[in-house]
C-alpha cells in the first residue's frame, strides 16, 4: 500500500501535443447496440462513465513514447434512451465489458472510472480478474455503504424502482433547478455551466429511468468492503480533498484492506477532480499506467 503524493509527481520530460482523433464505434453485443468513443492507438484503456474529453487531455499528456488507446463506455441507458431490454443491474454490464473485449480482441485492459464509473471498475475488476491489467477508480462515493444515510439510500432507490410512477417522479426531481444547484453546490464544479454543456449533450435523448435507478440500486447493494478486499489487481484510488462522497478516512481504511492499491488525493477540490484538476490527475494516472514508483 502506497500513498501517492501529488506534489512530487512530475510531467514526463517528453510530453508532446498531439492531434487527437476521436472514433466513434457502434457494436451489436449481448442484446445491445453499444454506442462508444475512441482515441489513440495502442494497450487498451477502458474510462467508464469518464467523459471523452478527459480522454483527449489524458493522451496530450503522456510521453510520446506511450502509446494507448483508449475507450470511453457508459452504461447503455444511463445517459440516453434504449430500445428493448434495459440493464438494471451492474452486473449485465460487467458481461457487456466481458463481450466487449472479446469483439476489440483485447485479452487485458486498463480501466478507470469516475464516480459510478470506479464502482464499476471495482467489481470488473473482482468478478473478471484474469481480464483487468490496472485499475484507477477515481472518486469512488465510499461515503454510501459507511452511514446510515448510505442505508437509507439502498433503500430509497429499491422504492423508486419498484414501479414506473415512482422512476418517473424521481427523474423530474433529478432534473428540477433546485436539486441540480445544490448537486452543483456538492459536487464543486465551479464553471457549472460549461461542465453541464457536455453532460446535457451526452443525455441529448434523455436518460432511461429503468437503468438508472436499478443501476444504482444494484450498486448499493454491494457489501463493499467484500468486493475491496476481493481487488487482487493494482489499483490507484484518486479523490478530491473536500469530496463529501469519499473521504480520506475511508479510502485509507479501503486500501488497507486492499492487497494492492495505493491512492492520491487531489488538493483543493470536490468531486469535480477531472473536470476542474486534469493536469494534477494525469500527474499521477501516467506514472501509475507506465509502471513508474515515486
Amino acid at each position: 500500500m502506497t500513498l501517492v503524493d501529488t506534489d512530487i509527481c512530475r510531467p514526463c520530460n517528453d510530453i508532446v501535443s498531439r492531434q487527437v482523433s476521436v472514433e466513434e464505434h457502434m457494436l451489436s453485443i449481448a442484446g445491445q447496440e453499444l454506442h462508444f468513443k475512441s482515441a489513440g492507438k495502442g494497450s487498451p484503456l477502458l474510462l467508464v462513465h469518464t467523459p471523452h474529453r478527459y480522454a483527449k487531455s489524458l493522451l496530450n499528456f503522456l510521453p510520446a513514447s506511450a502509446s494507448y488507446k483508449v475507450i470511453t463506455l457508459d452504461i447503455p441507458g444511463f445517459y440516453n434512451k434504449v430500445t428493448g431490454q434495459a440493464i438494471t443491474h451492474v452486473d449485465q454490464f460487467l458481461s457487456i465489458i466481458d463481450a466487449l473485449q472479446d469483439s476489440m480482441g483485447y485479452e487485458k485492459v486498463d480501466i478507470m472510472g469516475k464516480c459510478v464509473g470506479a464502482l464499476v471498475a471495482l467489481k470488473y475488476a473482482a468478478d473478471y480478474p484474469h481480464r483487468v491489467g490496472k485499475i484507477i477508480p477515481v472518486a469512488p462515493p465510499l461515503a454510501a455503504y459507511s452511514t446510515r444515510r448510505g442505508t437509507a439510500a439502498s433503500g430509497l432507490y429499491a422504492v423508486i424502482n419498484v414501479s414506473r410512477l415512482t422512476r418517473k417522479l424521481a427523474k423530474f426531481v433529478n432534473n428540477n433547478a433546485l436539486y441540480t444547484h445544490v448537486t452543483r453546490l456538492l459536487g464543486g464544479y465551479g464553471n457549472y455551466t460549461r461542465m453541464i454543456a457536455g453532460e446535457l449533450e451526452r443525455s441529448s435523448e434523455g436518460y432511461d429511468e429503468r437503468v438508472f435507478f436499478g443501476v444504482i440500486h444494484s450498486l448499493l447493494q454491494i457489501n463493499i468492503k467484500q468486493l475491496l478486499s476481493s481487488v487482487l489487481t493494482e489499483t490507484l484510488i484518486i479523490f478530491g480533498e473536500h469530496d463529501p462522497t469519499v473521504g480520506e478516512a475511508r479510502v485509507r481504511e479501503a486500501i488497507r484492506i486492499m492487497p494492492n492499491a495505493r491512492y492520491a488525493c487531489i488538493q483543493g477540490v470536490k468531486h469535480a477532480l477531472l473536470e476542474r484538476q486534469a493536469e494534477q490527475v494525469n500527474q499521477v494516472v501516467a506514472p501509475f499506467l507506465l509502471g513508474a514508483t515515486t
